[in-house]
């Protein structure tokens, strides 16, 4: 599950939100813009979810997780937290298999080094299957996009984000498995 929560720092927000997950009950979430600072992310622990992994900006903005269920097998072997609380990376293994478990949040101010320092990132772990979640501030197609009207928030355009979305050899799973829908 994949959710840009747009802070969690009200309490009935956290709540609900919270709530939600666990009626849902995802192995692993990956949120974005918690805008947690410190020990406020703790209570990212709650049911079931022994395996909290945050990044966190210094202005209580931005901020990255991903939380892993008890239920899944997953043996870490390492993580990376980005000190702009724009990304958390995870990897382990599951049944012998490796997965690296990415959520972002790029901000528009920060897109294009952002993408740089991830691409980098992710570049070294070259190994095993990488599943990424997050809110990149980027639209792969403009007629979908209706959440600014068409309009790519962030400087750089719909073409630089998808070369560099082919650069690391990434593909949109939603598209992958609705082929035809849009170009």
């Amino acid at each position: 599950m994949r959710w840009n929560v747009n802070g969690m720092l009200d309490r009935i927000k956290r709540s609900t939100a919270l709530c939600y997950i666990k009626r849902v009950g995802p192995a692993v979430v990956l949120l974005q813009e918690t805008h947690l600072l410190g020990t406020k992310c703790s209570f990212l622990g709650r049911y079931g979810y022994d395996e909290v992994f945050h990044s966190r900006h210094t202005r209580g903005s931005r901020g990255t997780a991903i939380l892993v269920h008890r239920s899944l097998p997953l043996a870490v072997l390492g993580s990376l937290v980005d000190s702009r609380g724009c990304f958390v990376l995870v990897w382990g293994t599951i049944e012998g298999r490796v997965y690296n478990f990415v959520s972002v949040y790029v901000p528009p101010q920060l897109h294009v080094d952002t993408l740089r320092r991830l691409g980098e990132k992710i570049l070294a772990l070259l190994v095993g299957i990488t599943v990424i979640g997050g809110d990149f501030n980027a639209v792969l197609g403009r007629e979908l996009d209706s959440s600014s009207g068409g309009v790519r928030k962030g400087p750089g355009g719909d073409i630089q984000f998808q070369a560099w979305m082919q650069s690391l050899g990434l593909c949109d799973a939603w598209h992958s498995w609705n082929p035809g829908i849009w170009q």
